[in-house]
């Protein structure tokens, strides 16, 4: 009895540990899930919401990580649904820090969203940030979200709509850090978010907060020279940058008087 006692007792302070950790939150991230446990359930403080069929946990096959040999695994059985991977409660969601991961699928019949939640049990308070129903592609895409505003939420999350069974999504090299402006100064929120990055196919998706405001869009290579100008009302806008050589380039939004620099990667 005093062995059963002592395991109970020792059973709930790690539990209580695990969730004083959990609440107190996290100013950076950065995961790239070498440490966990292959085969193990999702990671410490990060939470699977709405998963219905699916099943999320540390795999361990190098064939399907980014980078070292461990990855999240999110994969559906016998349903399709709408499902979230929630990263750990954060302190800096303040015009300051952004997210930066890389993500692919098994099954290119499947689309994501990025967000940001008040509450981390409820779907309902998850906020678009950027583009809807973005593709997903079989091998890695890196996604930047840009500096996320100061909007009272404190959880970062991807959305994964699917309307296939058997479908697996794969998560590598998760950052929550600092947004560091390129070059000249920027405002603290972002004004737009792009994807793919880097964009092997030279094609470029851009999405807009104020959608019904006119926007000046720029490329300038290293050089400082400008290589693509294009004004735009629309909410988005697919740029075809074939006719530039492959390489780093600074991608510049005028929006009135906010400007926002992001480092965009053309090429292999």
């Amino acid at each position: 009895m005093k062995n059963f006692t002592l395991y109970l007792f020792i059973f709930f302070l790690t539990t209580s540990s695990v969730y004083a950790q959990c609440d107190n939150g996290e100013d950076l991230i950065d995961e790239d899930f070498e440490s966990y446990t292959a085969g193990s359930t999702i990671p410490t403080c990060w939470t699977n919401l709405d998963a219905g069929g699916m099943i999320s946990g540390i795999r361990n096959t190098a064939d399907n990580a980014n980078s070292g040999t461990q990855y999240i695994l999110h994969y559906t059985f016998f349903s399709s649904n709408t499902s979230y991977i929630i990263v750990p409660k954060l302190n800096t969601i303040d015009g300051g820090h952004e997210a930066d991961f890389f993500i692919k699928t098994a099954n290119i019949n499947g689309t994501f969203e990025i967000g940001t939640m008040s509450n981390a049990s409820d779907s309902s308070t998850f906020t678009r940030i950027g583009a809807t129903n973005r593709p997903l592609t079989e091998t890695y895409q890196q996604v930047n979200s840009g500096a996320i505003a100061d909007n009272g939420d404190e959880y970062f999350a991807i959305k994964f709509m699917t309307p296939d069974l058997h479908t697996a999504f794969y998560i590598d090299d998760f950052k929550w850090q600092e947004s560091i402006p390129l070059s000249i100064d920027d405002n603290t929120t972002s004004i737009f978010e792009f994807y793919p990055n880097p964009a092997k196919d030279k094609i470029v998706h851009l999405s807009f907060l104020n959608a019904w405001k006119e926007k000046e869009i720029e490329i300038y290579n290293l050089n400082g020279q400008r290589v693509f100008n294009k004004k735009t009302a629309n909410s988005e806008e697919t740029l075809d940058l074939n006719n530039l050589s492959n390489g780093l380039y600074l991608l510049k939004v005028i929006q009135n008087n906010s400007v926002t620099n992001k480092k965009l990667i053309l090429g292999t």
